[in-house]
This record gives C-alpha cells, sequence and structure tokens, in this order.
C-alpha cells in the first residue's frame, strides 16, 4: 500500500527518492517514541533530547517518559 507524504508532493522524484533514502537508510538515525508512534531521528538530537532531560531534572522538574 502506498503512502503519500504531503511535504514532498511538490518536489521532483529524484528530491523525494533522495530525502526518502536519506531519511530511511541513514545508519545515524535512532529511534524514539512519542504518544504511542515510533519516529527515526538524528543521533544528535537524540543527545540535545537526552541533555535536556538531564538539565530540567537537576532543576527539579519532572519528566514524563
Amino acid at each position: 500500500m502506498a503512502m503519500e507524504i504531503e511535504f514532498l508532493r511538490g518536489l521532483t522524484e529524484e528530491a523525494q527518492s533522495k530525502i526518502l533514502n536519506e531519511i530511511s537508510c541513514s545508519s545515524d538515525n535512532v529511534p524514539i517514541q512519542i504518544d504511542g508512534y515510533v519516529f527515526l531521528i538524528p543521533k544528535e538530537v537524540q543527545l540535545l533530547i537526552d541533555n535536556l532531560t538531564d538539565y530540567v531534572e537537576e532543576l527539579g522538574g519532572k519528566i514524563n517518559n
């Protein structure tokens, strides 16, 4: 079953292919689960999230996991 991704609609087939390949095949992506959905994000973004979580907790805040 094919699924249309709206933000790709206006791009050339070559650009769409390049973007989808980069997203799906990058070994630098890691999974993150948000509200029951799993997304692949760059490792650097995951590190930023982890650091922000640590910082908030150091300040006495609570993080809902």
